[in-house]
């Protein structure tokens, strides 16, 4: 994220005093969810460049980990857990594959086709970064204590229930 963006703050006065049409009564709350998200993307993809992962990357293999053992879905499963495509899913695994954090073992219930399987290498990698992500989202958090967290975690659920996210 670029360090030298305005603050909310600011950008709400600006809107103010030059643009007062575009205030509706939610704006605030709207353009400071969307630069929280900004922050906490930034933060993941720090993360995963040190690791040397990519987003789809991540969340291929978090979404095997969350897997019970031995940690795999077929092709299509994952495809409907990630929101890509078949081909995207394959480039995806392709790439994890080459740096053996994936298994391709055959499918026992179709020899013509493969699963997808955390390899050891994959689990500890995995299982590294989200040590690493979770430790870097809680010293984030820390401005709020444990009563505005439940708060937020509360509003948040109640956004996200209504809109069916």
């Amino acid at each position: 994220m670029d360090d030298k963006r305005i603050s909310v703050n600011e950008l709400l006065n600006q809107k103010l005093q030059n643009w007062p049409d575009s205030l509706g009564d939610s704006i605030a709350t709207v353009l400071r969810l969307h630069r929280t998200q900004g922050l906490l993307i930034d933060l993941l993809e720090r993360s995963l460049d040190r690791h040397g992962l990519q987003t789809a990357e991540f969340e291929v293999m978090a979404a095997l980990r969350r897997q019970p053992p031995p940690h795999q879905l077929t092709p299509t499963d994952l495809c409907g857990a990630l929101l890509l495509s078949s081909g995207g899913t394959t480039k995806v695994l392709q790439r994890l594959q080459r740096r053996d954090l994936i298994d391709r073992p055959t499918n026992p219930d179709d020899g013509r086709s493969c699963l997808v399987q955390l390899s050891d290498t994959g689990k500890q990698c995995i299982e590294t970064v989200v040590e690493e992500l979770v430790a870097i989202e809680d010293d984030a958090m820390q401005v709020l204590d444990t009563t505005e967290k439940a708060q937020l975690n509360q509003l948040l659920d109640k956004l996200l229930s209504a809109w069916g996210g």
